[in-house]
């Protein structure tokens, strides 16, 4: 009864843990989005191509620390 009681706490903290990784990227993808907006406003006509650049690296070390187990 003991070993059960310890599985069904085990499952429960890593269902804990992976709730907090996904808020976690969840708060990281919308603080970029707002970066990325205020990037856009600011950026003068020509330079959405730099916002481009900018996002797509934001994503790819986002990406990066999920892939790894950081996130």
């Amino acid at each position: 009864m003991a070993e059960l009681f310890s599985l069904v706490l085990l499952l429960a903290g890593d269902m804990a843990i992976a709730a907090v990784a996904r808020s976690l990227i969840r708060v990281l993808i919308g603080a970029e989005v707002v970066v990325v907006a205020e990037m856009r406003r600011a950026a003068p006509p020509g330079g959405l191509s730099l916002v481009a650049g900018v996002a797509e690296t934001a994503a790819a070390a986002v990406y990066g620390l999920a892939e790894g187990g950081y996130v």
